[in-house]
């Protein structure tokens, strides 16, 4: 696929208005996809909601249109893959995204953000000081590999509670 196929993908399930925008890294170098519903990212996400929502989804696309009608939507800091990158190239790559993702940031205006990965943390709130939207609710997680699977639920689980809490969200699963 190309550039532009991942991203017509990805707008297929962009919400009229965004609540919650999640921000990834960029999409796997492997050529997986969250929005193919084959992703990590894809997978544990999926699992924390239907463990926590006692929700089974039939397919990829029933979940993904449920994240879509909760107003959540996940973009990522790089629209090309980085992952395979050395550490230096890597961090050039994220630091070159910041502008792009703050204009995408501005044009949306969530009401919160979840970072699902740490590495990119300041990334994410150098976009959002740039789009002038430091103070909406800010979580960052870890991202579902190497044994942080289940702490990326949990504190998946702990932030969506919080944004329920807050009404950000709503309750239904």
């Amino acid at each position: 696929m190309t550039t532009d196929e991942y991203e017509d993908l990805r707008c297929e399930y962009k919400p009229d208005r965004i609540r919650v925008l999640f921000v990834g890294e960029s999409r796997p170098a492997n050529g997986t996809f969250f929005y193919m519903g084959n992703s990590m990212l894809f997978k544990h996400t999926m699992r924390c909601f239907g463990e926590h929502c006692n929700r089974p989804w039939r397919d990829p696309a029933d979940f993904l249109t449920f994240v879509k009608s909760k107003d959540c939507y996940l973009d990522d800091l790089c629209r090309e893959p980085v992952n395979h990158l050395d550490r230096k190239t890597r961090r050039w790559r994220r630091a070159k995204a910041v502008c792009d993702l703050a204009g995408r940031i501005r044009q949306y205006r969530p009401q919160a953000v979840v970072c699902v990965m740490r590495g990119i943390e300041p990334y994410v709130r150098d976009a959002l000081a740039q789009a002038e939207l430091e103070d909406v609710p800010f979580y960052s997680l870890p991202f579902p590999a190497r044994g942080y699977q289940e702490a990326y639920c949990r504190e998946l689980w702990e932030a969506l509670v919080d944004l329920i809490r807050r009404g950000i969200l709503d309750c239904d699963c």
